[in-house]
């Protein structure tokens, strides 16, 4: 039997966490949330984190019961991750703004046990859902989400985006929650002067040219029909907003 973990290295991100953590639930033995309690990527800001450690806590075992594994005071990286558990096939990564469509996941645990993943580190296709539900961007950028620590393959391969999707809901939340987000990020310094008046200020009359780093419209937002997406997420506070604020 293959034996496949979640995991989320965690520092903020209430508002998505307990639905990533669902969205894995039914593929993986555990999830593992690596938390802690300063940023960990990029820069320090003076702003205050908008969740606190224990309303993580609890949302994440609100939403994973027993099959949440919650580890802090060790370093936030897989690494990590793959030292403590010697007995995982595979590893899916999510961040706590992320949600794996099922289809996707299904794809990944029949491949691997077809043998086809022969890699060890697969780039997963994303789609970025842009100031509500019923918009995404799509792009090429693969981020690394699945790890293959037994496989003697390739060091990285990219999963075929007709396979599925992971739902990335990071510019899909309220405004001070993305100021939190701009100020820890490592692309900080590169942030277009002009995104927060101009670009995410104008939705939805602008849906064009959104990203804040790249130019030249690598990001434009297309109508999604949110009622596609795994039947949990039409609890989401945030579903029926035409614009999240």
């Amino acid at each position: 039997m293959t034996v496949i973990y979640g995991l989320t290295r965690l520092h903020y991100g209430a508002d998505y966490l307990g639905y990533t953590i669902k969205s894995l639930a039914p593929f993986v033995r555990r999830h593992i949330i690596l938390y802690s309690p300063t940023p960990t990527f990029g820069n320090y800001t003076e702003l205050p984190n908008p969740d606190d450690r224990d309303t993580l806590m609890r949302v994440a075992f609100d939403a994973g019961g027993n099959g949440i594994e919650w580890i802090e005071g060790r370093p936030v990286e897989v690494a990590a991750a793959v030292r403590l558990y010697p007995d995982a096939d595979m590893f899916i990564e999510l961040d706590a703004d992320e949600v794996i469509q099922p289809e996707l996941a299904r794809n990944l645990l029949s491949d691997y046990e077809r043998g086809d993943l022969t890699a060890r580190i697969y780039r997963l296709p994303f789609l970025h859902f842009w100031r509500s539900f019923s918009y995404t961007c799509d792009d090429s950028a693969y981020p690394m989400r699945v790890y293959l620590p037994k496989a003697q393959g390739a060091d990285m391969d990219y999963y075929p985006a007709e396979k599925g999707r992971i739902f990335h809901f990071g510019y899909a939340r309220r405004e001070a929650d993305m100021r939190y987000k701009v100020a820890l990020s490592v692309h900080r310094p590169e942030w277009r002067q002009e995104w927060w008046s101009d670009i995410w200020g104008a939705f939805p009359d602008r849906l064009t040219d959104l990203h804040p780093v790249c130019v030249d419209g690598f990001w434009n937002a297309q109508l999604y029909d949110k009622w596609q997406l795994p039947d949990f997420m039409c609890d989401h506070p945030y579903f029926g907003l035409d614009k999240i604020e």
